[in-house]
């Protein structure tokens, strides 16, 4: 009966040591080869390759801006003019006067659509003052008189402005879409005319 006992305890013993090495066996990878011949080829879990020298994503549009293309000015024109001022030195000696000019530069859009009042920042009706006043100084010689008069001056510009896709690489990319107007400017011309007393 010991005997039997013992026989049994050895064979149960064989028998779970046969099954732990067979699953230490099943546990090891399959070779490359192996691993094509069971499945083709094809796997299911791997990781996407990556394509090699792929071309970059296209650039994102980011918006449109309007931009002077081209502009074109005509010659300045009087309108009209005044007497200033008279400097007049009755004395035997040179006098000197001191006086401010002011041209009252004003740009006011005449014409134009959506697309030059952006580009010129500016509406149409509407003016942009470029006035910028400085001091003078004029001397007169004994005897004599100087006349300061002032001309009211016009220019007219025509402008055409483009429309530019603005792109997230920097670039831009003129859409075919054009506007034109056009912006008069007005300002004052000093001239000086020597006369006796």
């Amino acid at each position: 009966m010991k005997r039997l006992k013992l026989w049994s305890a050895s064979t149960l013993l064989l028998m779970l040591l046969s099954m732990s090495l067979g699953s230490a066996h099943a546990a090891v990878p399959l070779g490359m080869g192996e691993l094509d011949a069971v499945t083709a080829g094809l796997c299911n879990n791997c990781p996407p390759d990556e394509a090699p020298n792929e071309p970059p994503a296209p650039p994102k549009l980011l918006g449109y801006s309007w931009e002077i293309v081209s502009s074109s000015t005509g010659k300045p024109t009087q309108t009209s003019y005044s007497l200033e001022r008279d400097f007049a030195n009755p004395s035997s000696v040179p006098v000197t006067y001191t006086y401010v000019i002011d041209e009252e530069c004003r740009m006011t859009l005449t014409s134009g659509g959506a697309g030059i009042s952006a580009a010129l920042s500016l509406s149409v009706g509407f003016s942009r003052v470029c006035s910028n006043p400085t001091t003078a100084q004029l001397t007169v010689p004994p005897n004599k008189r100087i006349k300061l008069y002032k001309g009211n001056m016009r220019v007219t510009t025509t402008y055409v402005a483009h429309k530019f896709a603005q792109y997230s690489d920097g670039s831009s990319q003129d859409t075919g879409v054009a506007d034109r107007g056009t912006t008069n400017k007005t300002y004052m011309k000093y001239t000086t005319m020597d006369g006796a007393l």
